[in-house]
This record gives structure tokens, C-alpha cells and sequence, in this order.
């Protein structure tokens, strides 16, 4: 999937999306993915949904048995990220992928809430060990709309959990963090500040 970037290492991006469930941040991906489709973004698209892989009731497990997976599945992806195998390999979806043979960018998107800075930490380190670049999107949202987008879908989390995440949610500072409100996205707008963050990606916070 990743062809030949092992040899270019800025060509390779991670892009952290970090918000509580129902925030939108599967949507962005898809968004992100159809501007790669539409030929709009001059990147390849490979979205990593963290919650589908791990297959995890978050209802009941332990967080210390949740970090354990997410580690398992931060090496998984720390291994593979620069081979063919990581499609293979970590079982992502034919739909969660985009690529074209002209594109020199590959952006991969790690699905995931990271509502601790802690979790944006690990995926600093991922970068530095791949020697790969970095930037993050910001789901913002409110409980209550969060709530409401929760109940209009095939729920993995019940509403208790989405409202300790939100108040556990650690709000990313980095001026250059793209926030984005799911209700109000503009395509336009998305594709001009994808395109800002691909050359000038931010440092960690």
C-alpha cells in the first residue's frame, strides 16, 4: 500500500484524529477518503479505525486490558507501516483505502479518541521511531450533539462512557491542531487546510 516511501520518509504522514466517540471522526476520515477518490487531495488515503480492529466492549473492559490492546495495535502498526503487508496484515478494509499510482503523500489516519495527551504522546513516539511526519485533527463537539449522533447509529458505547470521555478529554493546545465541527464542515475549506497541514506539519502537543 505504502509503495517505495520507505525510501522518502516525509512522503509518509500520521494524522491523529482526536475527539470522544460520535464526535465525527469516522466522517472526517470518510471525507478525507473521497477527496482522495475525487482526485481533490493529491495524497493516498489509508484510514485505521482503531475501535473496528480492536473489537473491544468498552462498556466492560478494564482500562488497563485497553491500553494493553491499543499498545498491541500501536506495534502492529509501527511494524508494518512502511510495507505492503499493512493492509494484510492489520485487516483494514478495501473501503478504508485509497491510492494512486501518481501520488507522492500517503496520509495515515489513526482513527482513534485520543482524549489523553498520554495517547497523543504514543503516537509522537510512533512517529519518531518511523521517522515519519505528524499532524492532528480535533473533533469538537459538544456532549449533548455527541449524545444525539450516538443515538442515530449502531452504538459500541453507551452514553455514560461518552460523557466520562468528555470530561476526561484532554483538548489538544497546538495552534497548528486542524478543529473541525463535524456539522459544520465545508470541503473546500477541508481540502485547503488538509493541503496547509501536509506541508507544514505541527509539532506535538
Amino acid at each position: 500500500i505504502c509503495r517505495d516511501i520507505a525510501s522518502m520518509d516525509e512522503k509518509c504522514l500520521i494524522v491523529s484524529l482526536i475527539g470522544i466517540p460520535a464526535s465525527g471522526k469516522s466522517t472526517i476520515a470518510q471525507l478525507i477518503l473521497n477527496l482522495s477518490r475525487e482526485n481533490s487531495l493529491k495524497a493516498n488515503v489509508i484510514a485505521i479505525e482503531f475501535d473496528a480492529l480492536i473489537e473491544l466492549d468498552f462498556d466492560r473492559i478494564s482500562h488497563g486490558d485497553l491500553k494493553k490492546c491499543r499498545e498491541e495495535l500501536f506495534t502492529k502498526i509501527e511494524r508494518n507501516l512502511r510495507s505492503s503487508d499493512l493492509q494484510r496484515n492489520l485487516k483494514i478494509s478495501s473501503n478504508a483505502i485509497h491510492t494512486r499510482p501518481e501520488n507522492a503523500i500517503t496520509l495515515i489516519i489513526l482513527d482513534d479518541n485520543m482524549y489523553y495527551r498520554s495517547m497523543r504522546q504514543r503516537v509522537r513516539q510512533m512517529c519518531k521511531n518511523c521517522d515519519c511526519r505528524h499532524f492532528q485533527i480535533f473533533m469538537k463537539s459538544s456532549l449533548s450533539d455527541a449524545i444525539a449522533r450516538n443515538a442515530q447509529r449502531k452504538s459500541i458505547v453507551t452514553n455514560d462512557v461518552i460523557e466520562k470521555m468528555f470530561n476526561d478529554l484532554e483538548i489538544p493546545i497546538n495552534s497548528r491542531t486542524l478543529v473541525v465541527e463535524v456539522e459544520k464542515i465545508d470541503k473546500t475549506f477541508l481540502l485547503s487546510e488538509l493541503n496547509d497541514r501536509i506541508d507544514n506539519p505541527e509539532t506535538f502537543t
